[in-house]
């Protein structure tokens, strides 16, 4: 067996495995479930779309004889598609923002047709789906935190603030799909580049360089003015259109952050405890994203000229 034989029918193992062990685990194997399309692309990446498109296809069809067909779907519906579709635009030398753009667009399209489909056999709406669903992960995350040491007034305050998360949830639920699948693209952008070695490049430009698109700052403002002055479908539209933009402007931020540890070269070990304060720390995460906002106005990664 050549290298592309073992690389192929190693990415099918791992890729089952991945898939596997993330589900049984559940919510604590969210970070696993984040790199089960990893295998499928890299081997895209590699070896081009025949291999790449053969790794899919094979874990799609050993998933549903040997477990359960509706996930075999839900793996070629929500990794399959994108370990394909996102290598293959790469390949064709599209840069990789506009990429992430387009994969995560046809990925969602996709979901929703599948989704709208199921919701129509079943003679329900897709918002009962979902509300379903959040409803479902909320009374889990509480039956949780129900069965560790604490007292019933944080169980109470827990209680009441998933309650207020829930109906964020339903209202925001398709920008959230959104930023979860684009999140997921931008993860494997990012792994395919740590994992190329000179075997293939990732066109596009480098991340600490990389900018959104100046136009995006109207969406900003007017989702914001729709959340502030207007009720019911206005108010509703205008949440999702923030819930898409806001983590663009983070990731803008992130690069911002990225470029000046480059610049002043900080070692990787102090990059790493960065990146974990401003993804966890509150309020990092703000304060990035707003950095990512006024970098349209201040421009802080532009060389400063020192007069003489």
């Amino acid at each position: 067996m050549g290298q592309r034989g073992l690389f192929f029918f190693g990415s099918i193992v791992l890729t089952i495995l991945l898939q596997m062990v993330s589900s049984a685990l559940g919510a604590g194997g969210v970070l696993l479930a984040l790199l089960v399309p990893f295998p499928a692309a890299y081997v895209h990446m590699r070896f081009g779309a025949q291999l790449g498109g053969g790794v899919v296809a094979a874990t799609t069809l050993l998933l549903a004889v040997t477990g359960d067909p509706a996930a075999s779907l839900g793996y070629f519906l929500q990794f399959g598609l994108a370990s394909f579709l996102l290598p293959l635009l790469l390949r064709r030398l599209w840069p990789w923002d506009r990429a992430v753009i387009l994969t995560t667009l046809s990925l969602v399209v996709l979901a929703a047709m599948a989704l709208g489909l199921y919701a129509g056999s079943k003679g329900i709406s897709v918002k009962q789906i979902a509300a379903d669903y959040v409803q479902k992960e909320v009374d889990q995350a509480l039956q949780v935190y129900q069965q560790s040491e604490v007292t019933p007034q944080q169980t109470a305050e827990l209680e009441q603030m998933l309650r207020g998360l829930e109906d964020f949830l339903l209202q925001a639920y398709p920008a959230l799909a959104i930023t979860v699948t684009w999140g997921i693209l931008l993860l494997l952008v990012y792994l395919l580049s740590r994992f190329s070695r000179g075997r293939y490049a990732i066109p596009g430009p480098p991340f600490h360089l990389w900018k959104a698109s100046p136009l995006l700052v109207w969406i900003l403002i007017g989702g914001g003015f729709g959340v502030v002055l207007f009720n019911g479908l206005i108010d509703v539209v205008s949440l999702n259109l923030l819930a898409v933009v806001l983590p663009i402007y983070f990731l803008q931020g992130l690069a911002i952050v990225s470029y000046f540890f480059i610049r002043k070269n900080i070692s990787t070990g102090f990059r790493v405890m960065g990146y974990l304060l401003i993804f966890f720390l509150n309020p990092l995460p703000m304060v990035v994203t707003g950095f990512g906002i006024f970098d349209l106005w201040a421009d802080f990664r532009k060389p400063k000229i020192k007069e003489t």
